[in-house]
């Protein structure tokens, strides 16, 4: 799903959908990307990984739009988890204390083994 500056690839691996991002989450793709999205987060009992191994920026309302979608899987009774945070996703994140509220992997791998 190409957008402007975002390039969003899904994967099915077993229940649990995998989302990779490459580019930038900003100002001027993120209403796109929240319409992307919205059939995979409104799933009941849906599985999403967000896979941020590619995704080198991120805005605020990016930032809110994940914990929305946190939210909303939740409340769906599924499972949502992010993956491959980048150095400065973590330095950009980290005085929001993220971890807190979503389930933060180091590796596809982890974060797949903890949704199964």
């Amino acid at each position: 799903m190409p957008m402007r500056g975002l390039d969003v690839h899904l994967h099915e691996v077993g229940d649990v959908t995998v989302v990779l991002l490459l580019g930038k989450l900003d100002s001027s793709v993120v209403d796109e990307f929240d319409r992307q999205m919205q059939p995979l987060v409104t799933r009941k009992g849906a599985r999403i990984i967000l896979d941020c191994r590619g995704l080198n920026y991120i805005c605020s309302r990016g930032i809110g739009l994940i914990v929305g979608f946190h939210q909303t899987v939740s409340h769906g009774f599924g499972r949502f988890a992010l993956c491959n945070l980048t150095p400065k996703l973590v330095e950009v994140t980290k005085p929001l204390d993220l971890t807190r509220i979503l389930a933060v992997y180091p590796t596809r791998e982890t974060a797949l083994a903890a949704l199964r």
